[in-house]
């Protein structure tokens, strides 16, 4: 894969770890569709007072980037030293960026939300002191968005009504 020569800022690599630590193994459509809903967040609703990316991962919850898991760490090292040997987050900045730049379409539809059931009914069994089996969100306000290609993948998305 040809190196993407474009030079990355400090939030555009959190922004790139944040989402290769939340879902490394997931779809690239999963990938774009977190990308929007970090950018979604920033400045709207509850989120009003967080006015860029970095302040919308590094406080509202984004467990990648608050824990530093090892696909976190792996990515930063990856960005950091960057040479085009990674294709798989070569991959993921490809995707990333143009959402970053609000180059392309939402995927979500407004998604402002998301969680892996699995991962949460994990968390929740592991540590059940900081975890629910579920989010603590009012579900009433909520609207599921179905994300086109991202059915395989273990997630759920949501946007305000």
């Amino acid at each position: 894969m040809k190196l993407d020569r474009s030079i990355l800022g400090d939030e555009q690599k959190i922004l790139v770890a944040t989402i290769y630590g939340e879902s490394a193994g997931c779809s690239l459509v999963a990938w774009e569709a977190i990308a929007n809903v970090i950018v979604n967040r920033v400045g709207n609703r509850e989120w009003s007072r967080y006015n860029t990316v970095t302040k919308v991962i590094q406080d509202t919850g984004f467990d990648a980037y608050t824990y530093q898991n090892a696909p976190y760490k792996e990515a930063i090292q990856y960005l950091n030293n960057r040479d085009g040997s990674n294709q798989r987050i070569e991959q993921l900045i490809k995707i990333v960026l143009p959402v970053y730049n609000r180059e392309r379409m939402d995927v979500t539809g407004g998604a402002v939300l998301y969680y892996s059931p699995k991962a949460q009914e994990q968390l929740a069994n592991e540590n059940p002191r900081l975890y629910s089996r579920t989010p603590e969100w009012n579900f009433d306000v909520l609207e599921l968005v179905n994300v086109s290609g991202a059915e395989n993948d273990d997630l759920k998305f949501y946007k305000y009504r």
